[in-house]
């Protein structure tokens, strides 16, 4: 069990990493065809679509990856505690 949620904390660590990364480069002039933002895209869009149906668009402001980043914090803590009882 414990093998598992070292998984799953990983991955978890992985989409945190690449929702950050995606936020930072909608700072800069990045072309569609960069391939860092190509693989941080695929890696983030199957998180972020979801979300962002279900929030609301305040103005040319994207608020999935705050909320993502929420979800995850939570998952993360989540996963501590179930550690924490093996």
């Amino acid at each position: 069990m414990s093998i598992i949620l070292d998984v799953i904390m990983v991955m978890l660590n992985i989409f945190w990493f690449a929702i950050l990364i995606r936020a930072i480069l909608s700072w800069f002039p990045v072309g569609a065809d960069n391939p860092i933002k190509i693989v941080v895209d695929r890696i983030t869009e199957p998180m972020l679509n979801p979300i962002r149906g279900a929030l609301p668009r305040i103005g040319s402001v994207d608020l999935s990856p705050m909320a993502a980043i929420m979800i995850l914090i939570v998952a993360k803590q989540v996963i501590n505690w179930l550690r924490s009882l093996s």
